[in-house]
């Protein structure tokens, strides 16, 4: 892989972290109901909300695993361009 492709790789684990960031504010106010009020949060939101904090963290290790993967490709390029 390029590093120009994997830097899209990158972006795009980026872009997912943002998504499921977003939902997750956006149900906030369904757990602050339940702390401050006692109303239930919904099964489907429970449930919901645990897989955008899954997804979040395997993006995360994503990115990590493709900034060494991309830092290789760097040096390969570097060294084909010699």
């Amino acid at each position: 892989m390029t590093s120009l492709e994997i830097e899209n790789l990158i972006n795009l684990s980026y872009q997912k972290i943002i998504t499921c960031k977003n939902e997750l504010t956006r149900t906030d106010y369904v757990v602050i109901r339940n702390t401050e009020l006692g109303v239930e949060i919904p099964s489907d939101v429970k449930e919901a909300r645990a897989n955008w904090r899954d997804e979040i963290n395997t993006e995360e290790q994503r990115i990590v695993e493709l900034e060494i993967e991309l830092e290789e490709a760097r040096k390969r390029e570097e060294e084909e361009r010699e």
